[in-house]
């Protein structure tokens, strides 16, 4: 008798642990799924570039994008060109942009309209950005290009 009687308390132990454990795993999927515990929520805007050209500030709304440049170079510098790619579809926007010319050690806005259709207001998105210039006394036939990424909420 003193054996059935353990191992009742041994199996009502585990069901009451059971059950509280089973409440806390559908909790936390309600949480989940309700977008609670989004990471997206948790991951800061950034814009980091490689090389001699910088990202200061930046936004993206649903129909442009806007970004400031910095040179940290002694010489001018021309910026021909900023490419937009998405890393989970590897599809490349080219941005429409005026070229702009960038002093030595100084700034430069530049905003162009980015032509994606699937941005929804309030999310945020990562892509990877290709800025291509040439520093202006070398010549356009020495282009170079800064990689980098951005993570942005569309405004």
């Amino acid at each position: 008798m003193k054996f059935l009687k353990k191992g009742q308390a041994a199996l009502e132990f585990l069901t009451t642990y059971g059950w509280a454990f089973l409440i806390i795993l559908v909790m936390i999927g309600a949480l989940a799924y309700f977008g609670v515990l989004s990471p997206e929520r948790f991951v800061p805007e950034r814009c980091k570039l490689s090389g001699e050209i910088d990202c200061n500030t930046f936004s993206l709304d649903t129909t442009n994008f806007n970004i400031n440049l910095n040179n940290n170079l002694a010489n001018t510098v021309n910026i021909t060109g900023i490419n937009l790619i998405d890393p989970k579809t590897n599809t490349r926007t080219t941005l429409s942009i005026i070229e702009t010319k960038i002093r030595p050690y100084s700034n430069d806005n530049i905003t162009s309209v980015h032509g994606l259709t699937t941005l929804d207001s309030g999310s945020k998105v990562r892509f990877n950005i290709e800025v291509v210039w040439f520093k202006t006394d070398a010549g356009s036939e020495f282009t170079r290009t800064a990689t980098g990424d951005i993570v942005a909420t569309v405004i």
